[in-house]
């Protein structure tokens, strides 16, 4: 078993997600371990803790919201994972008592964090294509939520703004990207998959 997502934080604990499936909660002063909770799917993005409780990603498909204390699974949202995704999964954003999170059928999620249920959904991209291989559209970036808006991107897709409300789109571009969008001067900032660094004015959705 390895570490496969990163290293989350935040209520006490230090948060390793691994590749056979568990979350590992270590006490961030002294490193005791206080929790390992299996949850049956690799945890490739790092877990994210909020109040009392943690949320993850894991590779089949799923948001579980976990209890801090304990490990315990609160909720899970599921999501129907496509035959061929890339290696990687969108980590969680914890804004107010919403999280964040996108998925590999190309769909961006806003998930009450009490309960688990959905706000709203948007399909960044729709797949396309005849191979499987060209259909992957997995929406792998850490959404970026600043103002009112809710950054997104997808591979072979788009990377677009959405109203943080109700999850409608703002304006998009047409830039395949699996790798976190950034911020800063009032525009957003992403890499494509030729490695092609593209700043969009974040009102406008022009690019500077």
């Amino acid at each position: 078993s390895f570490v496969a997502g990163g290293v989350g934080s935040g209520a006490g604990l230090v948060l390793l997600g691994t590749t056979n499936g568990e979350v590992v909660a270590l006490d961030a002063s002294d490193g005791r371990e206080q929790w390992r909770a299996a949850l049956g799917s690799e945890v490739v993005a790092p877990p994210v803790a909020h109040r009392d409780s943690v949320f993850v990603r894991t590779i089949d498909g799923r948001l579980m919201a976990l209890d801090a204390a304990n490990g315990d699974e609160i909720w899970s949202f599921d999501n129907q994972v496509p035959i061929l995704t890339l290696r990687g999964t969108s980590p969680p954003v914890i804004d107010g008592d919403i999280v964040y999170a996108g998925f590999a059928n190309g769909k961006v999620s806003a998930v009450r964090i009490g309960n688990g249920e959905p706000i709203w959904e948007h399909r960044v991209m729709l797949p396309e294509g005849r191979s499987e291989l060209e259909r992957m559209v997995d929406a792998d970036t850490k959404p970026l939520v600043t103002g009112n808006a809710v950054f997104v991107g997808a591979y072979q897709g788009r990377v677009k703004s959405l109203s943080r409300r109700d999850g409608r789109p703002r304006w998009e571009q047409e830039i395949s990207t699996f790798l976190d969008l950034a911020e800063g001067y009032g525009q957003v900032y992403a890499i494509d998959a030729e490695d092609v660094v593209t700043a969009i004015d974040q009102q406008s959705g022009e690019v500077v």
